[in-house]
């Protein structure tokens, strides 16, 4: 039996509410994907957060990670190459399970 805390079992413990995504199998799964990246990319999720949203002189392929798995929303703004990296509902949603322990070994039971 695994020690894993699911989207469903933490949100039965009113550590965590399924807002934004469909099912507690979607967030146990972008937990997941958000476990795998570097933790440079959940810092820079955490800032985009916490500030709602940064700028960048480039993407840095942490940002780029986050983008891709649909974390964040990036805006190019002007003609230097900036760009704003803004927090996508579902990636806070992400952050949100994955700081209560969502899938992290250890929090179960």
């Amino acid at each position: 039996m695994s020690s894993e805390l699911t989207a469903r079992e933490a949100s039965s413990r009113g550590t965590f509410r399924l807002t934004w995504y469909e099912s507690f199998e979607e967030v146990d799964a972008a937990v997941a994907t958000l476990r795998a990246m570097s933790p440079h990319a959940r810092k820079l999720l955490s800032l985009c957060i916490e500030s709602q949203g940064v700028r960048r002189t480039r993407m840095s392929p942490a940002g780029e990670a986050l983008y891709d798995a649909g974390f964040v929303h990036v805006r190019e703004d002007g003609y230097m190459g900036e760009v704003t990296i803004t927090p996508a509902l579902w990636g806070e949603e992400a952050m949100e399970a994955f700081e209560v322990g969502v899938g992290k070994y250890g929090l179960g039971g």
